[in-house]
């Protein structure tokens, strides 16, 4: 379901069940000892401008209901993290919250008591939210993936999002979103010029976000980061293959890695870029990203 039907039908429940507090059942550790797993979690349906770093909340997230601490407020995102976890969940929009967590298996979260018996976590929570701000967080960076299709882009993407908490944008999506592309048959034709003057007047005010696509080599978007994927064409076309591309264009884009074409008009459009070998694990091509992310002043 998309984000956007996510956001209606939260939308319609909030308003519907507004003051009301309803039960739910938590599965998952990430909110031990506080809250275990399996417990039986009391959420409030009320007004999201009262929300504030230190709320327990229950948002929607890659298919689930999620149940984590909000540790910064953003505007309209939050900066969510669950008690139990090192690594923070990406900035989640405040549309996507279902309201905030008051109560546990019977227990106010609010009293006094109960917050004395569980505090050392919530502090380390807070703590460590608050260290991953200043020295992360706060240098929240754009980055741009582009390369020959096939090369692992939107994969890579994803889990950069997942480890880093910026938001994804697919060129075509961005493209159709903002009338700087259109639909023929299959495929979606970008206007370049149209869509870099889009794309760059959104990164003005925006941080934290991922753009991946192979046409960006095309252009000059104002990016902090820049790579380029690349992989052995025996690879490329078994990935091809699988995604079950038509010989023709397998061929178009076999030749086009192998002539170094998005290479060539990347080094063009970009004053420097990071070439990455991405042919086996995403692991290796994580790090790297994540290492000149952090060599950034």
């Amino acid at each position: 379901m998309k984000e956007k039907t996510i956001e209606k039908f939260i939308e319609l429940y909030r308003k519907k069940n507004l003051g009301k507090t309803i039960k739910v059942k938590i599965r998952g550790k990430s909110m031990q000892p506080l809250i275990p797993d399996k417990s039986f979690a009391e959420v409030s349906v009320s007004s999201l401008e009262k929300l504030k770093a230190g709320d327990i909340v229950i948002y929607y997230f890659g298919k689930n209901f999620v149940m984590h601490r909000i540790l910064k407020k953003k505007q309209d995102y939050f900066l969510i993290k669950g008690d139990n976890r090192l690594t923070f969940d990406p900035l989640i929009n405040r549309k996507l919250i279902l309201g905030k967590v008051t109560g546990a298996n019977g227990k106010k979260i609010d009293s006094l008591k109960f917050r004395l018996t569980k505090m050392p976590i919530v502090v380390l929570s807070l703590i460590t939210g608050r260290i991953f701000t200043k020295i992360f967080a706060g240098k929240n960076r754009n980055i741009l993936i582009t390369g020959t299709p096939g090369t692992g882009k939107t994969v890579l993407a994803e889990k950069l999002s997942e480890k880093l908490g910026y938001k994804v944008i697919n060129e075509k999506d961005f493209a159709l979103k903002t009338g700087t592309g259109k639909r023929k048959k299959k495929e979606v034709e970008i206007d370049t010029k149209k869509f870099q003057k889009k794309m760059n007047e959104f990164l003005k005010h925006k941080k934290g976000i991922i753009i991946e696509g192979h046409v960006l080599c095309e252009m000059k978007i104002k990016a902090d980061l820049v790579f380029l994927l690349r992989t052995k064409t025996k690879i490329l076309e078994k990935r091809l293959k699988k995604k079950k591309y038509n010989a023709v264009k397998i061929q178009d884009n076999l030749y086009c890695e192998e002539t170094d074409y998005c290479r060539k008009k990347t080094l063009k459009n970009y004053r420097k870029i990071t070439e990455l070998k991405n042919e086996k694990s995403l692991k290796s091509s994580l790090q790297k990203i994540i290492k000149k992310l952090k060599e950034i002043k």
